[in-house]
C-alpha cells in the first residue's frame, strides 16, 4: 500500500489521506458508548459528531488500529468514568501548583469534573514506538488548564492509561495514570 492510498476499516468507514495522516469519516455520537457521561460539550458532539485521525499508518498493523478504534467506540464512557479520579487529581494539582489558576473555579468531587471538560472531536490513533502498542489519544479542553488542556490515552483494549496536560509523551508501562 502506498502512502497516498485511502484506508477502509469495516464498521468505521473510509479514511482519506490528507498528506500528513488519515482522516476518518464523521461518526455520530450515538455510536460512541458514553455510558451516560455528559461532558461540557455534549450537545456540540451530538450536532457535529467526531472523526478518528491516524497520524501514521503501518499497513501490517491495520487490524490493531481497527481494534483500537472499535474498543474506543465500545468502552470510552466506562473507561472515562474509571479515570475520573485521575482527571480530578490533575485538576487538584493545577489548583494547588498553578499560579494562574482561576480561584473561582471549584469542582466539589470527581463526578463533577465533566462539567468542566470538553471532549475532543478528533481522537488520534497512533503507534507508540517505545512499547509497540497502538493508542487512541483524546485531546480535550478543560476549564482548569486552558493553555495545555487535558490529554487522555486509551490502550488498544480501550482502557485509560494516562491523563494530564496535552503534549506529553506516550504512557510508560508501570507508571501512574496521572503524574
Amino acid at each position: 500500500m502506498s502512502e497516498t492510498e485511502d484506508i477502509y476499516f469495516e464498521k468505521i468507514g473510509l479514511f482519506e489521506d490528507d498528506g500528513c495522516g488519515y482522516t476518518g469519516p464523521n461518526i455520530s455520537i450515538d455510536k460512541l458508548n458514553l455510558s451516560g457521561l455528559k461532558a461540557r460539550n455534549y450537545e456540540d458532539l451530538q450536532d457535529e459528531g467526531f472523526n478518528f485521525y491516524i497520524d501514521e499508518f503501518i499497513p501490517e498493523r491495520k487490524e490493531e488500529y481497527h481494534q483500537a478504534m472499535l474498543n474506543y467506540l465500545n468502552s470510552v464512557g466506562k473507561a472515562l468514568k474509571k479515570a475520573e479520579e485521575h482527571i480530578f487529581a490533575y485538576y487538584q494539582d493545577m489548583k494547588t501548583h498553578n499560579e494562574f489558576f482561576d480561584e473561582d473555579l471549584e469542582i466539589e468531587d470527581k463526578s463533577k469534573v465533566w462539567n468542566h471538560v470538553a471532549l475532543g472531536f478528533e481522537p488520534t490513533v497512533s503507534l507508540n514506538y517505545t512499547d509497540e502498542s497502538i493508542y487512541v489519544c483524546l485531546e480535550c479542553e478543560c476549564d482548569w488548564e486552558p493553555e495545555h488542556g487535558l490529554e487522555i490515552y486509551f490502550t488498544q483494549g480501550g482502557r485509560v492509561t494516562k491523563v494530564g496536560p496535552c503534549g506529553q509523551a506516550f504512557p510508560e508501562e508501570g507508571k501512574p495514570i496521572y503524574k
